[in-house]
């Protein structure tokens, strides 16, 4: 059982770096993407505008 491991170990390794990979690159996606959207739906809240003229 523990031979099956050692053989696909560098398989693995392989495979976790790829998913790190890939995890960084939606991780800066989202945040390049989803701050400015946020701040815009924040600002253009009917509410929000509402609340700041009193």
């Amino acid at each position: 059982m523990f031979d099956n491991i050692i053989e696909v170990l560098p398989e693995i390794g392989k495979a976790f770096g790829e998913t790190l990979y890939m995890l960084f690159i939606t991780v800066g996606f989202a945040v390049v993407l989803g701050i400015p959207l946020g701040t815009l739906l924040y600002y253009n809240d009917a509410r929000a505008i509402v609340r700041r003229r009193h």
